[in-house]
């Protein structure tokens, strides 16, 4: 399962998945949670937690195993 975020930059919504989470410390024992991502055309971005506009969860389907019928167990 991978996840897929969308943000803005220069006017213009970008949708990219996430490959790596950081939290950075910004000192009195506070962090700043930072994205990672990668969109389609391979372009990379860091991005802050807070300029996230939508996150979602994109599930990969599955192989389907074929059916094996009663005929095909035996060589």
């Amino acid at each position: 399962m991978t996840t897929a975020i969308a943000f803005q930059r220069k006017g213009k919504i970008i949708v990219a998945q996430i490959y790596s989470r950081y939290m950075e410390p910004l000192g009195n024992k506070r962090y700043l949670e930072v994205f990672f991502c990668k969109d389609k055309s391979g372009s990379r971005y860091r991005v802050l937690k807070n300029e996230i506009i939508a996150q979602s969860k994109i599930d990969k389907p599955r192989d389907k195993k074929k059916a094996r019928c009663k005929g095909c167990l035996r060589n």
